[in-house]
C-alpha cells in the first residue's frame, strides 16, 4: 500500500501534468508561451480554490529543496553563450534588479490579499 505522501507527489505530478496538455491546447489560441499559459492556470486554480493543494504543494517544497539543481543549465549556458551576452550584460543586469524585486512585491501582495500562508 502507497503511503499517504507518494499518493500525494502523484496527485501533484497528475495535476501539473493535466495543466500542461491544458496549456498546449490553449496555446493555439492565445500568442503566449506555454509555461506562462500552465502557470496563469496555476495561478487561477489557486486563487479559486483559496489554497494551494497538498500534491502541489509537497511536489513544490521538494523542487525548492533542490533548487540549486536548476541553476546547472543557467550557468552552463552563460559560459557557452558568454561572447554573445557579453554586449547586453547592462541591460540584463538591470533587467534581474528591477524584475526580481518587483515580482517578488506582486507576489506578497497577491499572497497577503488573497490570506495565503506561509507554513
Amino acid at each position: 500500500m502507497l503511503n499517504r505522501r507518494v499518493i500525494q507527489v502523484l496527485s501533484g505530478i497528475l495535476t501539473l501534468l493535466v495543466i500542461l496538455e491544458l496549456s498546449y491546447f490553449f496555446a493555439r489560441f492565445i500568442p503566449a508561451p506555454v509555461p506562462l499559459i500552465a502557470l496563469l492556470q496555476l495561478l487561477v486554480v489557486f486563487f479559486a480554490l483559496g489554497r494551494i493543494p497538498d500534491g502541489i504543494r509537497v511536489l513544490a517544497q521538494f523542487f525548492l529543496r533542490h533548487l540549486s539543481l536548476f541553476f546547472v543549465p543557467a550557468v552552463i549556458g552563460v559560459g557557452l553563450y558568454w561572447s554573445e551576452l557579453h554586449p547586453f550584460l547592462s541591460a540584463l543586469g538591470l533587467t534581474l534588479i528591477v524584475s526580481t524585486p518587483l515580482s517578488m512585491l506582486i507576489t506578497a501582495a497577491l499572497a497577503e490579499r488573497k490570506g495565503i500562508q506561509d507554513d
